[in-house]
């Protein structure tokens, strides 16, 4: 299952990319919180074990924080949409790389996470 997820997050930049050229608040907003959901999701399967025992889902007050974030209010720019959503994918990032340390930072599988998620941490430091 790790290496489903480190082989997802090779997918994110082009993610990131499509994110950056959407200009409208609310396109942004409807796009970008499959997305951020989707990594939140990533993040909580990641070395867990529960996963192959019955359902993991993120919890729910998580769901509203994110969804509160990314939807589109009355003078919210495109530019605070994209804010919001590139600090929930750090905080994500985070998360799967700190889980990737503790279960065995030296394996090559947490390598390749680790080295991954300090790569697409400066693609979206070049976002902001």
């Amino acid at each position: 299952l790790n290496s489903m997820v480190s082989d997802t997050l090779e997918l994110l930049p082009a993610c990131i990319s499509y994110l950056q050229a959407l200009s409208d608040p609310s396109v942004v907003s409807f796009c970008a919180l499959p997305q951020v959901m989707a990594i939140a999701t990533l993040a909580e399967c990641y070395a867990n074990r529960r996963v192959f025992l019955g359902v993991v889902k993120i919890r729910k007050g998580l769901v509203a924080r994110i969804i509160l974030d990314l939807a589109p209010t009355s003078g919210q720019t495109e530019a605070d949409l994209r804010r919001a959503t590139w600090s929930w994918f750090r905080h994500f990032l985070s998360q799967i790389c700190s889980k990737a340390q503790a279960e065995s930072p030296r394996s090559p599988e947490s390598e390749r996470v680790i080295k991954q998620c300090i790569k697409l941490g400066a693609v979206i430091q070049g976002c902001l």
